[in-house]
C-alpha cells in the first residue's frame, strides 16, 4: 500500500485563503487521487457527499483509488460498502486500484460484473481472506463471489500485483485478463507449502504471453519441500525482459519455478534468497540463451551444509554463463563475497563479466548480529581499481571498464576509497545506509 498525504494536503491548501481553495477546486489533477488510510485507529468516514465533491473536481482525469481497511483498524464491511458503493459510482473513472484490507471490505467492487472498469490500466491488491470472528464481518465474507471477474473485459489493464497474506491463498479467486497484461508481480508470505497452490500460478503464467516484467516472491522463509513446480512443466514468455525471482533450493521431484520458464528475450534477472544448484542455472541459461544485461543478488547466504567457499564458487560460474552482463548488483547478502571480488578482479585470460560498466554491493541492514557482515570487503576496492584505469595503456581488447559503482555500508570513513576517487571516469556513489 502506497502513502498518500493528499487529503490533508488538499485541506490545508483550501483552508489558506479564498483565493487558494477557488485556485485548487478549478485544478483537476489535485482531485484525481483518493487516498483513504484506515489503519491502527478507529475510523471516522464522515458523510460520503464529500467523495462526490472530491471526484467530480478531478472533471475528465482518470482517478486513482488508494485504500486500506486494515482489520484492526476496527472498520466493518457495512461501513466500507456504503463507501464503495459510493465510490464505484464513478467506476468508469477508475485508472489505478491500490487495495488493501479483508476481502469482504470490498465486496461491492468484486462484485461488479466483466466491461465495468473501461479505464483500469493497474492493480495493486494486498487481500486476506482468514476466517473473521465478528459474525456480521463473517457474514459479508459469505457474500463474496466464488469467482471474481470484476477486472476482466478492461481492455487497458496491463500491470497487475498480488500478494498472498494467510494461509487462505486468494490468486486463484481473481480470473485475470492474463493475455493483455505486460507486468505481474505476485508476493506470497504463505510459510506451510501445503497452504500453498502452485496449480494458481501456472494458470495465469501459461496464459501471459505479452508479459514483459515478472516478480514472483514466495518470500524468504519458505519451506517448499517436497512440493512445488513438477518437472515437465513448460512455460514460455517470449516478450519477457525482467524477471525477480525467488530461487529456492528445491529437493526431491520438483523444481524451482525458473527451471520452468523459458525466456528468450530476458535482459534483466534477479535471483533472491538462494541459488539453485547450477545444473538448472546452466539449462535455464541454455534453454532460453538471454543476452543477459543486468543481474541482481539478494540476501545471498550459505545453505545448509554449504559454505562461502561453496557459494563463490557457484556465483563464479553463474556469472560465467552470462559474458553479456553490464549490470551487477548484490544487495543484503551475508556471506564472505572476497572469493567472488577476486575473480572480478582478474583481467587476464578468460574475464569474468567482460562487459561489465556498473557495480553495486548494499551491505546487510537488518541483521541482528551484523559485526560480521558489515565490514567492508577486503577486495572490494581492489577489484574497482582492477576494472577501471586512468590511461589508455592499460586497456584490454574486449574488456570494459567500470563506469559507475554504489556502494551502502553501515561504517566506513571516506578514505577507504580515496583511490576511487582519483579515477577520472568513474562515478562512485557512496550515499546512504541502507
Amino acid at each position: 500500500m502506497h502513502e498518500h498525504n493528499i487529503i490533508q494536503y488538499t485541506s490545508i491548501l483550501c483552508a489558506v485563503c479564498v483565493a487558494w481553495r477557488k485556485a485548487a477546486h478549478l485544478t483537476p489533477r489535485l482531485w484525481s487521487k483518493l487516498c483513504l488510510p484506515l489503519k491502527d485507529r478507529k475510523p471516522v468516514i464522515p458523510e460520503l457527499e464529500w467523495v462526490k465533491e472530491w471526484i467530480n473536481r478531478s472533471r475528465g482525469l482518470p482517478l486513482d483509488l488508494y485504500l486500506n481497511f486494515k482489520t484492526q483498524s476496527g472498520i466493518s464491511p457495512a461501513i466500507t460498502s456504503q463507501f464503495m458503493e459510493t465510490i464505484l459510482g464513478f467506476s468508469h473513472k477508475l485508472r489505478l486500484l491500490d487495495l488493501e484490507g479483508h476481502i469482504s471490505f470490498f465486496i461491492p467492487l468484486f462484485s461488479l460484473p466483466r466491461s465495468s472498469l473501461p479505464q483500469l490500466e493497474e492493480v495493486y491488491l494486498e487481500i486476506s481472506s482468514f476466517f473473521l470472528s465478528n459474525i456480521d464481518e463473517h457474514l459479508a465474507y459469505l457474500h463474496v463471489p466464488r469467482q471474481i471477474d470484476t477486472f476482466l473485459g478492461a481492455p487497458k489493464l496491463r500491470h497487475v500485483e498480488f500478494i498472498e497474506k494467510d494461509d487462505n491463498p486468494i490468486l486463484k479467486q481473481f480470473a485475470l485478463p492474463a493475455e493483455q497484461l505486460t507486468s505481474l508481480k505476485l508476493t506470497s508470505t504463505i510459510i506451510d507449502p501445503s497452504d500453498f497452490d502452485p496449480n494458481a500460478y501456472i494458470d495465469i503464467l501459461c496464459r501471459c504471453k505479452d508479459l514483459v516484467h515478472l516478480r514472483v516472491d514466495l518470500g524468504e522463509h519458505f519451506e517448499p519441500d517436497p512440493v512445488l513446480f513438477r518437472k515437465h512443466l513448460s512455460i514460455s514468455l517470449p516478450s519477457l525482459k525482467s524477471l525477480d525471482i525467488s530461487a529456492h533450493r528445491i529437493s526431491g521431484n520438483d523444481v524451482n519455478l525458473l527451471n520452468c520458464l523459458t525466456t528468450p528475450h530476458l535482459e534483466e534477472l534477479t535471483l533472491r534468497y538462494d541459488l539453485q544448484n547450477l545444473d538448472a542455472l546452466t539449462s535455464f541459461q541454455h534453454r532460453s540463451s538471454p543476452a543477459l544485461s543486468s543481474l541482481t543478488l539478494i540476501r545471498l547466504w550459505p545453505s545448509t551444509g554449504q559454505t562461502d567457499e561453496n557459494l563463490n564458487q557457484t556465483l563464479i560460474a553463474l556469472l560465467s554463463l552470462f559474458p553479456a552482463i553490464r549490470s551487477f548488483r548484490m544487495q543484503d547478502c551475508v556471506f564472505d563475497s572476497d572469493k567472488l571480488l577476486q575473480a572480478l578482479a582478474s583481467t587476464e585470460g578468460r574475464v569474468l563479466l567482460p562487459k561489465l560498466t556498473n557495480f553495486e554491493f548494499r551491505a546487510p541492514h537488518d541483521i541482528d548480529d551484523i559485526d560480521d557482515v558489515d565490514m567492508l570487503p577486503y577486495e572490494l576496492v581492489p577489484m574497482i581499481l582492477a576494472r577501471s584505469w586512468k590511461d589508455e595503456i592499460k586497456v584490454v581488447d574486449g574488456l570494459l571498464q567500470l563506469q559507475k559503482v554504489v556502494l551502502r555500508f553501515p561504517h566506513f570513513v571516506e578514505e577507504d576509497f580515496t583511490k576511487l576517487f582519483e579515477l577520472p571516469d568513474l562515478v562512485v556513489d557512496l550515499g546512504t545506509f541502507p
